[in-house]
């Protein structure tokens, strides 16, 4: 499962797994399909960047890039306890901010190549 920033979820979206805020209180059950309403109630309760849903472009990403990033992002938390769920958010943060980074880059590439 990867992480998935709440701008890029849909309503229709189907959660993957559990939703928990901090405290460990479940918001939404796996298997909940999302509407607008689950949406503003994960941005309220600041569920940023840890949201898990099917369709989502980033779980799907096997690319080549994708793998590589996986590879770096790995490397910066090796001394660190991966089971944490803190250090599994700031993985998957750190997974997505890279993502997007060389996402804005290709497309300033392709745009620049036309």
């Amino acid at each position: 499962m990867t992480a998935v920033e709440l701008m890029t979820l849909k309503p229709g979206m189907v959660l993957e797994k559990d939703i928990r805020n901090f405290s460990g209180t479940i918001l939404f059950r796996k298997g909940t399909r999302l509407t607008e309403k689950h949406i503003k109630t994960l941005k309220s309760w600041g569920q940023l960047g840890i949201c898990n849903a099917e369709h989502s472009p980033v779980s799907k990403d096997d690319s080549k890039e994708a793998r590589e990033v996986r590879r770096q992002t790995a490397a910066l938390f090796r001394y660190t306890n991966r089971d944490h769920e803190v250090v599994k958010l700031l993985m998957r943060l750190a997974f997505s901010k890279k993502i997007k980074h060389l996402s804005r880059k290709k497309e300033a590439h392709d745009l620049n190549s036309v």
